[in-house]
């Protein structure tokens, strides 16, 4: 792993609702927890809270707090560890959003924008990693998010009208002086995408990561991992929970 004096913080930018950017976030950072490094997944879909889904926690502070009211509140207070279904060296934390519409409304000011920049840095020297999980760019935090990270990666669906997106989202992205690192498309292929995921083994949130080395999504979000670090990962999963219990009633566990 290279080291860094702060982490290197990466944006997923999704070119359509739908397109499967909160779970391929997800799942490449619990593939960077398996290659032995702490990642943090930060929220800037606060509309559709996707990110909840997969803590079991209370959330309190949420990202949305620490955006409008971070005189209150600190990122290492709201991190949430992500329960992976196999034992990892490293850990996954989310930052998610979980509130009322009315907090919601308070973060998505130009003030609060600024702050979620700040929330990324601060995370950015608590991790070995930081993933932020970012609707198509409509909002201040999208932009924030954008504008803070060292890398961008557009997601979309493998569809005609996802290809039509990226290409609208790789517009936004040059209007406010940013760029799309590379392209990644989810459930198939798509001719302007460098990376293709096909569909996850489970629709399961709480199956973190999805499936072990050798399957074909794995694989996939290997590459992605790798392209994203620019160097090998070495992930290495170990024996989970279920994995145990799995082979307990197959009757080949001890």
């Amino acid at each position: 792993m290279t080291v860094h004096d702060t982490a290197p913080i990466t944006a997923f930018v999704g070119a359509t609702g739908g397109a499967g950017t909160t779970r391929t976030t997800v799942e490449i950072a619990a593939l960077f927890a398996a290659a032995g490094e702490v990642v943090t997944v930060c929220d800037a879909a606060v509309a559709t809270q996707g990110l909840a889904g997969y803590v079991s926690d209370r959330i309190e502070p949420d990202v949305t707090s620490l955006c409008s009211d971070p005189d209150q509140n600190e990122v290492s207070d709201a991190g949430r560890q992500v329960a992976t279904t196999q034992n990892v060296e490293g850990q996954v934390n989310v930052v998610a959003a979980y509130s009322s519409f009315e907090q919601l409304a308070r973060a998505q000011t130009p003030e609060a924008a600024t702050e979620f920049e700040h929330l990324l840095t601060e995370a950015a020297h608590l991790s070995d990693r930081v993933l932020v999980d970012v609707p198509p760019l409509a909002t201040n935090l999208a932009i924030a998010a954008v504008n803070r990270a060292e890398q961008a990666l557009i997601v979309s669906p493998a569809t005609i009208q996802g290809s039509i997106a990226v290409e609208r989202t790789q517009e936004r992205m040059r209007d406010i002086g940013s760029r799309a690192d590379f392209v990644i498309s989810n459930f198939g292929t798509l001719e302007n995408a460098e990376y293709s995921l096909p569909e996850a083994t489970t629709a399961d949130t709480v199956e973190i990561p999805s499936s072990s080395q050798g399957s074909k999504y794995t694989d996939a979000i290997l590459s992605v991992a790798e392209g994203i670090a620019r160097e090998t990962v070495t992930p290495e999963f170990g024996t989970g929970f279920l994995d145990r219990l799995g082979r307990l009633f197959s009757g080949r566990g001890t």
